[in-house]
C-alpha cells in the first residue's frame, strides 16, 4: 500500500507524503485542492485584493513585506478547506520552500519569497 502511494504522487492522482510522520495517514485525492491553496497564498496582489478580508490592516502588511501571519492565513483557507487540510497545505508550502517561518515574538509568521517585490 505505501508503495502504491507513493507511485500515485509520484504521477500526480494524489498528494501524499508517506515519509513524513505528521502526514503519513493522509492521502489528498484531488491535488487540485492543494493547488487552490497553495494559489491562495500566492497570488497576485490584485486577486488578493479582490477577495473579502476581515483585517484589511494584515493584507497590507503581507503584500508590503511578504511575511504572512498565521491569522491572514487561516482566513485565507478557512472557508474552503478544513484544519486536517489547513495543516497539510501549510506543511507543502514549507516543505517546497514557498513559505518559511520565521521569528515573531507575538504570532507564527512565515516569509513568502515569491511575494517579495523587486
Amino acid at each position: 500500500a505505501e508503495y502504491m502511494g507513493d507511485l500515485l504522487h509520484r504521477w500526480g492522482f494524489v498528494v501524499h507524503y508517506g515519509n513524513q510522520p505528521q502526514l503519513e495517514d493522509m492521502v489528498i485525492t484531488k491535488p487540485q485542492r492543494a493547488i487552490e491553496a497553495i494559489a491562495q497564498v500566492i497570488t497576485s496582489p490584485l486577486h488578493l485584493r479582490s477577495r473579502p478580508i476581515r483585517n484589511v490592516e494584515r493584507l497590507d502588511k503581507y503584500l508590503e513585506t511578504a511575511k504572512l501571519d498565521d491569522e491572514l492565513l487561516q482566513e485565507l483557507w478557512q472557508e474552503k478547506f478544513n484544519l486536517r487540510e489547513i495543516a497539510a497545505f501549510r506543511f507543502i508550502l514549507e516543505n517546497h520552500y514557498l513559505m518559511t517561518q520565521i521569528r515573531s515574538q507575538k504570532e507564527r509568521m512565515y516569509l513568502v519569497p515569491s511575494m517579495l517585490s523587486d
